[in-house]
């Protein structure tokens, strides 16, 4: 019998609210940060007009999490296709490893989820099961992942329920098992992209500066690893936003950035 859905995976207390949790906002702001997070009418209407990718073009899986429902995940998605790729796209709301591996229950989520493929695009207010990585490496077979995220693990990076030891190899082990997941079969590759820079007063500096190094050191090992810091500034004003979700015109040269990198690479 298959598990039934959780609403999280079994974390500590004090990691799992983190992920999505949201200062209270003026409606202006609060509008503001929604458009910045929702696609745009035309794009989202407009599947048909995107050109269709090679038969001999590249397969790519594209996780993220909210980072990637906006401007940067469109950006992304839409330069690699026009670029020929046969992308395959699945972003989740507040994931993270615990999410997409299937060791760890299901989880369901009622924030965004958008997934699109070449001959289809659906975006949901939410879902009951978030797609294990391994289920669409099975049903895609793609010959590149793309994993966006990180952002929800500085919540167990700093739990107060280990030690800081324990805390550091939690998050490695996380992602190692992310890694040897998607490159178990010798033949796909990775290609990792860490968190864009946040408000200090959100996530400390040295905080970011950990992550960044965890995962470069990790996921490194296994593939390509891209620093969103180089290329990001967080300038909103905090707390008034939220000190994590990118304004869009910086979150589209973010993607734009990162597109450019991966087609170098692999194109």
């Amino acid at each position: 019998m298959a598990p039934k859905p959780v609403r999280v995976p079994k974390l500590p207390a004090n990691e799992a609210p983190e992920r999505n949790v949201m200062p209270k906002l003026e409606a202006p702001k609060l509008a503001k940060l929604r458009n910045a997070l929702q696609p745009r009418k035309p794009e989202t209407s407009a599947m048909s007009t995107v050109p269709s990718t090679s038969t001999e073009g590249k397969r790519v899986l594209f996780l993220g999490d909210s980072l990637a429902v906006g401007a940067f995940g469109r950006t992304f998605d839409q330069t690699l296709r026009n670029s020929g790729f046969e992308v395959y796209t699945s972003i989740a709301g507040g994931a993270t490893p615990y999410y997409w591996l299937k060791e760890y229950p299901p989880v369901s989520i009622d924030i965004t989820y958008w997934e699109c493929t070449p001959t289809s695009e659906r975006r949901l207010p939410g879902i009951s099961e978030v797609p294990k990585v391994e289920s669409l490496m099975a049903k895609w077979n793609p010959d590149i992942v793309v994993v966006q995220t990180g952002t929800n693990l500085y919540a167990s990076l700093r739990s107060k329920k280990r030690s800081k030891e324990a805390n550091v190899r939690e998050v490695e082990s996380l992602i190692e098992k992310m890694c040897r997941a998607i490159t178990a079969n010798g033949q796909r590759q990775l290609y990792w992209i860490t968190p864009p820079d946040s408000h200090v007063k959100r996530y400390p500096q040295a905080l970011q500066d950990e992550m960044l190094n965890i995962t470069q050191r990790v996921a490194g090992r296994y593939g390509t690893v891209f620093n969103s810091y180089q290329v990001t500034s967080y300038d909103e004003p905090y707390p008034q936003a939220d000190g994590i979700h990118l304004a869009a015109p910086v979150s589209r040269k973010w993607g734009e950035a990162v597109a450019a990198d991966f087609k170098g690479r692999f194109q």
